[in-house]
């Protein structure tokens, strides 16, 4: 928090009715929103007596957004930047609400707040906000054995790849057999690559000989890949497949 008040003559001073400072009380940011949601920041003040002259928020040290008191016509002003779209119909001295985010909202944000003469007081503050995009589909599974897999048997080799596109932060992947996490000596994990807007995409293999271990007490296996990105999970299966002995 950073707080500036100007210093005056000790004698005029005791001649204000109110020597306290302009309070800044919380700058509020939410640290995680979903790419193509809103966010409501806050900035709760109390000009302690002071006429407030403008509130100003800035998005990594560029100006976003003014709301000046005094202009009762037009009190709002909005600077233009990239990921940044600001709903003036809700937006005003104390709120800014943010529509449309993107990974270009992701950074810091700060409310500025200075005050009139005589005391000339600004304190600002600021919070973090990441915005997460998340795969605009489940995982993807490629690979020789994918459209073969109904005639999967103990013995084969399975070599698969999933995918998980354009998200961020990058997804995580994991392989499942009939549910069962698959031992990290059969996967591989490609380095993430990054597309030229700023988004991940994940790959993992499967490199792994099927054993009956593999399969159900009733002959059944299929083999899954689910992303996730902290909580939120996407999944994507190749299917079941029942093997008979007999076949």
């Amino acid at each position: 928090m950073t707080i500036i008040c100007s210093l005056l003559p000790l004698a005029f001073l005791f001649l204000l009715s109110s020597t306290n400072c302009l309070l800044l009380r919380n700058v509020t940011v939410p640290p995680f929103k979903l790419g193509g949601g809103s966010a409501v920041l806050g900035c709760d003040f109390d000009p302690q007596g002071e006429q407030v002259y403008s509130v100003k928020w800035y998005k990594g040290g560029q100006e976003i957004f003014r709301y000046i008191p005094s202009n009762r016509l037009n009190p709002i002003a909005v600077f233009a930047r990239p990921g940044v779209t600001i709903d003036e119909a809700h937006s005003n001295e104390t709120t800014l609400s943010l529509t449309s985010l993107d990974v270009m909202s992701t950074g810091r944000y700060r409310c500025e707040v200075s005050t009139e003469a005589p005391m000339f007081s600004t304190e600002s503050d600021y919070g973090d906000l990441l915005v997460i995009v998340l795969p605009a589909h489940p995982p993807e599974i490629i690979g020789k054995n994918t459209s073969a897999v109904e005639y999967l048997a103990p013995g084969d080799r399975v070599e698969m790849n999933c995918t998980s596109r354009e998200s961020k932060p990058a997804a995580d992947l994991q392989w499942f057999i009939n549910g069962e996490l698959v031992s990290p000596n059969w996967t591989y994990f490609h380095p993430i690559t990054t597309s030229s807007t700023g988004l991940y995409t994940s790959l993992t293999s499967l490199s792994i000989n099927l054993t009956s271990n593999h399969f159900t007490a009733e002959g059944k296996i299929q083999i899954s890949c689910v992303s996730s990105i902290g909580s939120l999970h996407s999944h994507s299966s190749t299917g079941t497949r029942q093997y008979g002995g007999d076949e």
